[in-house]
């Protein structure tokens, strides 16, 4: 059974059950932040160009423009977080030049926009749509009609974040139309992240032959991109194995399961050209891989491939400590515009995918082993504080006592 969700997977494949991020989850195109962070040149900004509006007019709180944007940066330090977006880019958008030109200024617009997003991460989902349709409305009012695609681009996120699969579809179905209309590149990165999204939502609502049209047309696009130029960028190659990752999970929704572990491989290999062999993102798909191994009982290939991921995430996880023991604190979490409170730790990470190697131990008939891992998993997600995964792993070492049983019961009735 495969359960999509908007930024998570949850799969059960023959008792291996795994929950993980999806690639894109940890792909950020573009991080945007307030200037007093001191992240460099990465500033959070809603719109572009043109002197500002001061003639804009929203609530009260607007009236200090000074304490608003203190009031802005004091929820920003206070939740530990920078802002990435999800969506479309400013310099996607509106180039290179005019994105500049808009570091310069704090109109009430990009406030506003901030603020919904603020709003978001705060669980004020009501605020935030409320804000950003007001923001919506100010850049319809003012003929913006850049901006006005790029907040669709924002609202389309953040239903597909709450799981309006329907109205999602609509808007980004509207960003497309007026990104092509405006002159953007139908075979462009933007298009075909918007495509990718719009597959999601063809999906969610049971339409596979429109999710599989649209996923074959994003593959095809960033293929044709990554092996005509050596020197793509990363942002092209990490969309083009996002759209390999999303269709092999569709791909095993169906039973399709060879042809979804090709796919997988593939987005693996662009996956640690980028990020290299010890990520987390490099991890999830060991994991997935072996736990499509095992789908079709191929159990040694299978505990090859996740104990490469639980390498891979014990190394990270050795790491970050490395990095806390000589005093560096962690850097800010790189969220998404729309966050998901969901998304598990690298402990979590770990000890699902012990749970996995567990359950396919088991089935080769190594009990020893599978309890070994079973119980690590168990501490480990005890000490997550993460209930669903112990609970997972609770039944892993249950079916182990049961499997020992069982054998000392046959032994017996010889």
């Amino acid at each position: 059974m495969i359960i999509l969700r908007s930024l998570q997977t949850c799969v059960k494949l023959n008792g291996v059950s795994r929950r993980t991020l999806s690639f894109g989850d940890l792909f950020v195109q573009k991080i945007h932040c307030f200037r007093s962070l001191g992240v460099r040149n990465e500033l959070l900004h809603g719109v572009a160009g043109g002197e500002e509006k001061n003639n804009y007019k929203h609530d009260s709180h607007s009236n200090n423009r000074h304490d608003r944007k203190e009031s802005l940066q004091e929820k920003c330090l206070k939740n530990g977080f920078t802002f990435a977006f999800l969506g479309i880019s400013l310099e996607s958008f509106f180039g290179k030049k005019d994105e500049e030109k808009t570091l310069n200024q704090e109109s009430p617009l990009i406030l506003m926009i901030k603020e919904g997003i603020i709003a978001f991460h705060e669980k004020e989902y009501e605020k935030s749509e409320m804000l950003l349709h007001v923001a919506l409305k100010a850049a319809q009012d003012l003929e913006d009609e850049q901006s006005v695609t790029y907040i669709f681009d924002i609202l389309a996120n953040l239903a597909l974040q709450l799981g309006d699969h329907r109205k999602a579809e609509e808007l980004f179905r509207s960003v497309l139309q007026r990104h092509a209309a405006a002159g953007g590149d139908v075979y462009g990165n933007v298009f075909v992240a918007l495509s990718l999204k719009l597959a999601q939502c063809y999906l969610a609502r049971g339409a596979v032959e429109e999710a599989i049209r649209g996923y074959h047309y994003c593959i095809a696009a960033q293929k044709e991109k990554v092996t005509s130029d050596e020197g793509a960028d990363e942002d092209t190659r990490v969309l083009y194995a996002m759209s390999l990752e999303q269709y092999a999970r569709l791909l095993h929704s169906i039973g399709r399961y060879e042809l979804a572990r090709t796919h997988l491989q593939e987005a693996l290999g662009v996956c640690v050209s980028i990020n290299g062999p010890h990520h987390l993102q490099t991890a999830v798909l060991k994991n997935d891989i072996g736990s499509l191994y095992a789908q079709e009982k191929r159990y040694q290939e299978a505990a090859e491939e996740i104990e490469e991921a639980i390498a891979a995430v014990r190394r990270v996880i050795s790491n970050e400590a490395g990095e806390v023991a000589q005093g560096n604190p962690p850097a800010p979490r790189k969220l998404n515009v729309i966050p998901d409170p969901r998304q598990p730790s690298a402990a979590t990470n770990l000890a699902t995918y012990l749970i996995n190697l567990g359950t396919v131990e088991l089935l080769r008939g190594r009990r020893e082993a599978a309890r070994r891992s079973c119980e690590e998993g168990v501490k480990l997600a005890r000490g997550a504080g993460d209930g669903e995964t112990q609970r997972e792993a609770q039944s892993c070492l249950d079916a182990v006592k049961r499997a020992a049983k069982q054998a000392q019961e046959q032994a017996a009735s010889v």
